[in-house]
């Protein structure tokens, strides 16, 4: 659980052997959690840091909370022609 004490410790000890990070977090939160981009490249340099994020990582629908299956409905909602972006709330 990467919310609590031992479980950042636990991401951060991975995080010093690994060459690349993938995060797919809502804006804001890994960096809340200590795990962003500044924080784990101070913590070693020359880390590839990746962030994935459903609608981007600004503009209204940047916070909305995005799941795998949201994204497969949109994506197949644009190969039928017809698609209505959820609102931010």
């Amino acid at each position: 659980d990467a919310a609590t004490p031992e479980g950042k410790a636990q991401l951060q000890a991975l995080a010093q052997d690994a060459d690349v990070i993938v995060q797919n977090y809502r804006p804001g939160v890994a960096e809340r959690m200590g795990m962003g981009w500044a924080e784990m490249s101070a913590r070693k340099p020359g880390l590839i840091y990746v962030s994935i994020t459903g609608w981007g990582a600004t503009g209204p629908m940047a916070k909305v909370p995005t799941l795998d299956t949201t994204m497969q409905a949109a994506v197949l909602s644009l190969n039928i022609g017809f698609f209505v972006a959820p609102t931010a709330s």
